[in-house]
């Protein structure tokens, strides 16, 4: 007989999520530099490239803090900071970098971090894409503006 799980000794451990990244170098091939990232979180789900810009699926440990970018060797000696962007990235503590909690909450980080500004956090919002409902929603209502004007004209 199958022995039933209490909810609350379930522990989410991964979650696929979108990542972009760039702008990339443009010395650098697009397609190699994805694979190196997506290696490091454990392969890519799915793959897109889009200009400068490249989209990643990868399975996240939710467990461990988020990455900020990776540094790449971008010629012989010269070090390129590629960073990343997460969609649809739920809440997460901009003192530890871990989801799930805020940096009120947060266990890890230190009082005194605690009452930076937000300009002094390691973490911040940059690490999430720009949504773009935004952009739908006022595309949306213009077009529904438009409508209306036109249909005062006919009437």
């Amino acid at each position: 007989m199958e022995k039933l799980i209490d909810r609350s000794n379930l522990c989410l451990v991964q979650s696929s999520f979108l990542l972009k990244i760039g702008p990339c170098p443009p010395q650098r091939d697009k397609k190699d530099l994805t694979y190196a990232i997506g290696s490091a979180f454990g392969g890519i789900i799915s793959l897109e490239i889009i200009g400068e810009f490249c989209h990643i699926k990868v399975d996240l440990d939710v467990q461990k803090p988020l990455r900020r970018g990776i540094f790449i060797l971008a010629s012989t000696e010269e070090k390129s900071w590629i960073s990343f962007k997460y969609e649809n990235l739920p809440s997460f503590c901009f003192g530890c970098g871990h989801m799930g909690h805020r940096i009120k909450d947060c266990n890890d980080t230190l009082n005194e971090s605690k009452e930076l500004s937000k300009d002094n956090l390691p973490f911040s919002l940059a690490l999430k894409v720009e949504s773009n409902l935004i952009e739908y929603a006022a595309r949306s209502y213009h077009e529904e503006i438009d409508a209306t004007t036109l249909l005062l004209r006919e009437i």
